[in-house]
């Protein structure tokens, strides 16, 4: 538990692949047992009950993933822990906020995590780094089996898989990609992206920020509706639109390398240089920063600091992370800016994250 919380290396968002726009990919099956009432209608009895069928299934799913889990009691954690597990894109908010009764299994390198009594019983979760669609379909169809073939599933022959929400029946399928989008940002192209997408079918969203207001150019690309397609129609179709996008992402930025290249070059060294060497950073920020320094990376202007190291900052700088490793959670906004700089300062350093900021200060 005190590693989940703790490790930066959420190796599915803040790891590395082949793929310099796609960061990540993520696959969720939505389930539930039957003859049981949805979360939000059942007793605090029966989510015990929920809880206990889906306990049933732990040492089942290990094996089906070949790897350990780790179990999280959400409703013995503080507020603030639970934070750090949103920020860690492992659960929703909603989640941690609503009934009793909830847990959370979580594999060790954080690829794969079943949700129990979220919105649906079950929330088969399965991330990985880079465009893996497919690879995580698979992942989560072998929890699903592990769970099938000791629990009864809702299912029902012509709606499928029977979900809180009806935009959730048939698969129960909902198919995620996260795309780093900087070139289509500075060339004012994003709200095309944005139209086109929903013309087929999917849905174009912040991973960090509000509305349409995107921090540090992450989009999340995801299927709406899961009724009358097949799970493999879904995938197809994700990653189909997701290789339009970064097409169109990777010329943007060459445009901007051809007729701006020394303004782009100056604006990831900069980024990178505040990075190094402030005493304080601002959240929204430093998520521009990190956005800047991976283009960067990217065009070849920044070799000296590499892209997995730079996509630990996406976890690190959160403000929920750093009070919980710092442990302080009444920390000023002048406290959590100098703490998020020094940790900045550490990871960029090459050095550990486990030490506390006065620590970090005398190396």
């Amino acid at each position: 538990m005190t590693n989940t919380l703790k490790r930066p290396e959420n190796t599915w968002l803040t790891g590395t692949s082949d793929n310099v726009v796609v960061l990540a990919s993520r696959v969720r099956l939505a389930r539930n047992f039957a003859g049981m009432p949805f979360p939000n209608r059942a007793n605090a009895q029966q989510l015990e009950s929920v809880l206990m069928k889906a306990g049933e299934c732990f040492s089942d799913i290990e094996i089906a993933l070949k790897k350990r889990l780790d179990v999280i009691d959400v409703d013995k954690l503080g507020s603030l822990e639970r934070r750090v597990l949103v920020e860690k894109q492992l659960v929703r908010s909603q989640f941690v906020n609503q009934s009793k009764s909830r847990a959370v299994f979580v594999d060790e390198d954080e690829t794969a995590a079943v949700m129990v009594n979220e919105e649906d019983h079950l929330r088969i979760h399965c991330m990985g780094a880079g465009l893996c669609l497919e690879e995580q379909l698979e992942r989560a169809f072998a929890i699903d089996d592990a769970v099938e073939a000791r629990q009864d599933i809702a299912f029902d022959e012509k709606l499928g898989y029977i979900t809180s929400c009806p935009t959730n029946l048939g698969t129960g399928l909902r198919a995620t990609a996260v795309l780093h989008l900087p070139g289509l940002f500075y060339t004012q192209n994003m709200q095309n992206i944005t139209t086109i997408s929903q013309q087929l079918g999917l849905s174009v969203r912040p991973l960090f920020g509000k509305g349409n207001e995107s921090k540090g150019n992450l989009y999340i690309i995801a299927n709406q509706m899961t009724l009358g397609f097949s799970e493999q129609g879904i995938i197809d179709n994700i990653v189909s639109a997701v290789q339009g996008i970064t097409d169109n992402e990777l010329r943007a930025r060459k445009a901007l390398q051809m007729y701006s290249g020394a303004r782009l070059e100056n604006s990831a060294r900069r980024a990178l240089g505040i990075m190094k060497y402030s005493s304080l950073l601002e959240w929204d920020e430093a998520m521009e920063f990190i956005s800047k320094i991976r283009m960067g990376i990217d065009r070849g202007y920044i070799t000296e600091v590499s892209a997995e190291v730079v996509g630990r900052l996406l976890i690190a700088i959160q403000p929920a992370y750093i009070k919980y490793i710092e442990n302080n959670e009444n920390m000023s906004q002048t406290e959590l800016s100098q703490a998020r700089a020094d940790l900045v300062q550490t990871i960029l350093a090459g050095r550990g994250t486990d030490c506390t900021i006065e620590d970090r200060r005398e190396i």
